[in-house]
């Protein structure tokens, strides 16, 4: 079986400290998964809290690329507080934010596949190499 790299994460030049980390999870996770990073397509865009800090993580053939502001053509839209984000790597864990409100996901029924791919990346970072 070949070894797949995991897809580079490049950071968009204008990009805030925000974006920044949001890159190192997302490269922490790809190296974890690199299979599953390589399979997603589309665009993800976040926003922390009501009025915080936009971004988009766009997933493309060959890279994952964090850029400032939430872009319009995302197929999914997420609006969390920065400690909520963690929730997201359950199904259990988020039900309860989700149907609070705390957590709102847009694009969800319209791209389930998107939406299944990506909590599996994330997901990734809950276990350790080995512990599977």
């Amino acid at each position: 079986m070949s070894t797949i790299a995991p897809p580079p994460v490049e950071v968009a030049a204008d990009a805030d400290a925000m974006a920044q980390l949001v890159a190192q999870v997302f490269a922490s996770a790809s190296k974890q998964e690199p299979r599953l990073a390589a399979k997603l397509r589309g665009a993800l865009a976040m926003r922390l809290g009501a009025s915080g800090p936009a971004f988009t993580v766009r997933f493309e053939r060959s890279r994952i690329r964090v850029e400032s502001g939430a872009a319009a053509d995302a197929q999914l839209r997420l609006e969390a507080a920065l400690d909520a984000l963690p929730m997201l790597t359950s199904p259990r864990q988020a039900l309860r934010p989700l149907l609070r409100r705390q957590i709102r996901l847009r694009g969800l029924v319209r791209h389930p596949i998107v939406a299944l791919r990506l909590r599996r990346l994330l997901a990734a970072l809950r276990t350790t190499p080995g512990s599977g």
